[in-house]
């Protein structure tokens, strides 16, 4: 359980004030909206992130492994060395992202857009990419 309740995480993106590198691990943070922040380094291994918003965030060397992250938006994100390893993607969006050297070793990816995506060094060894749509992906 993490020290940081979704009411508290709530307040502090009222505040606009940063949660960059804060350990979110198996934290309840469904539907919340962080797009355009800088998050680099947070943690959010074994959460619950249905349905949020990363778009325009840096993701760089964040922590996603076995999160539940079906249906969010990772649209123009910067997900360089970002750990996806087993998350649930499914339904996720990376149109034009940068998975530069991402690891999305098991992840889930059905029905994943990555249009546009950079793909170059991510590795996605045994990922499960059934009905994923990759145009334009740039490996």
């Amino acid at each position: 359980m993490s020290k940081y309740t979704r009411e508290m995480i709530i307040e502090i993106l009222k505040k606009k004030e940063s949660i960059k590198g804060f350990d979110l691990s198996k934290s309840e943070l469904w539907e919340l909206d962080f797009s355009n922040m800088d998050l680099e380094g947070t943690i959010f291994e074994e959460a619950n992130l249905w349905e949020c918003k990363f778009n325009g965030c840096n993701l760089k060397g964040c922590n996603f492994k076995k999160a539940e992250s079906r249906g969010c938006n990772f649209i123009n994100a910067n997900c360089e060395n970002t750990d996806f390893y087993k998350a649930n993607l499914s339904n996720a969006n990376f149109t034009d992202a940068n998975l530069k050297n991402a690891d999305l070793r098991y992840s889930i990816l059905r029905n994943a857009k990555l249009n546009n995506a950079i793909m170059t060094g991510a590795d996605i060894e045994n990922a499960d990419l059934t009905s994923a749509n990759w145009v334009l992906a740039n490996w």
